[in-house]
């Protein structure tokens, strides 16, 4: 909910959180966004709502967007395997996504 140029919303299932999650992801909700919250790592804001944190292992060939966050610590496919595919979800920190591999509209938490 927009009150003048405030930003407001009550969560109270996942429905919700998601909804909220995407408003961040989005920026709207600036300046209370990952890469100006990232704590102590650091994040890194790409095209198309994807933000990586410091200590990523994005191996190649892995394709992330859009509406992606990936905590640091996380490992993403395989070099030299099949392709992994992360869009619209939210991963964790510490998380270890395999080769070949599609991630749609999902929360995989730490």
């Amino acid at each position: 909910h927009m009150l003048g140029l405030e930003y407001a919303a009550r969560v109270g299932n996942l429905y919700s959180y998601e909804a909220v999650s995407r408003d961040i992801m989005h920026r709207w909700t600036y300046p209370i966004v990952p890469d100006v919250f990232a704590g102590p790592a650091g994040v890194r804001y790409k095209r198309n709502h994807v933000y990586i944190e410091d200590g990523v292992i994005l191996s190649r060939p892995s394709t992330l967007g859009p509406d992606v966050l990936i905590g640091s610590g996380t490992r993403v496919g395989r070099d030299g395997a099949r392709e992994t595919v992360v869009s619209g979800s939210v991963i964790g920190r510490g998380c270890v996504i395999g080769a070949g591999v599609t991630i749609s509209d999902s929360y995989i938490w730490d």
